[in-house]
């Protein structure tokens, strides 16, 4: 993924970027308790491309066990300056068709 996300600011360079996804990252303050290998993972990888995560306000994930367990693990990854464009974020009650995660919806200002 990192070269990718090299590739387009290489190529867009004055393009709106925004990267969604379900990235399996556990971010301590952020529904979990902790931080996993992979949320460090993705605190490295937005460091090195000036990327901000827009943390969820709530799970995600869900599991459909006895236990129920949940968790917060699809973010939206953009700039600072597009992120202070978020107007709305919710996560809806719904979830995708043979999936275990919740819709996260966002709504942004463009200027």
């Amino acid at each position: 993924m990192a070269d990718y996300i090299r590739k387009i600011q290489r190529t867009l360079p004055n393009h709106r970027l925004y990267v969604l996804g379900d990235f399996n990252a556990h971010l301590a303050g952020n529904v979990a308790a902790t931080t996993n290998e992979n949320g460090h993972l993705l605190l490295e990888l937005c460091r090195d491309y000036g990327l901000f995560i827009i943390p969820t306000q709530g799970p995600t994930w869900h599991r459909q066990t006895p236990d129920g367990q949940q968790s917060a693990v699809d973010y939206i990854l953009t700039s600072h300056s597009n992120a202070t464009t978020l107007v709305r974020q919710r996560i809806l009650d719904t979830m995708l068709v043979n999936s275990d995660h919740h819709v996260v919806e966002a709504v942004f200002a463009w200027r």
